[in-house]
């Protein structure tokens, strides 16, 4: 007696590879909540450390310390929707269509609010007088 095995073309691992590609890239806008929360918290923590007080920016202490911190505290923010950009972008090279293209649309949304915070926080800190022309 001989059996015979089933050939396989592979398309049930590429789609649950796709699935799994899709759903990093969703849990990256929730992981970004997390992170914009902590960051805020352990900042606020920080702004005695710069000679802060409560309501005040660090980039108001306009030393190469907030400097780092403000640099760093944004880049751990902006991790997650830049990792969430490139998760649905392999899963759109992968074959995935709408959820891929949704969660990147999201992502890329999250990303430029972040642009937008980084630039109104230095905005805010050194050109008060400034304002946005919307």
């Amino acid at each position: 007696m001989s059996t015979i095995a089933p050939l396989t073309t592979g398309s049930a691992h590429r789609d649950e590879e796709r699935s799994a590609l899709v759903r990093w890239s969703w849990a990256m806008v929730g992981a970004f909540v997390v992170l914009w929360f902590v960051v805020g918290l352990v900042t606020f923590a920080s702004l005695g450390w710069f000679g802060l007080v409560e309501g005040d920016l660090v980039l108001m202490a306009h030393s190469w310390a907030a400097w780092l911190w403000f640099v760093a505290s944004w880049a751990v923010v902006a991790a997650a929707p830049a990792a969430g950009i490139v998760l649905a972008t392999m899963a759109m090279r992968r074959g995935a269509r709408w959820r891929a293209r949704a969660s990147l649309v999201t992502n890329g949304l999250v990303a430029l609010l972040v642009a937008y915070q980084v630039f109104d926080e230095i905005r805010m800190s050194y050109f008060p007088a400034w304002s946005w022309p919307f």
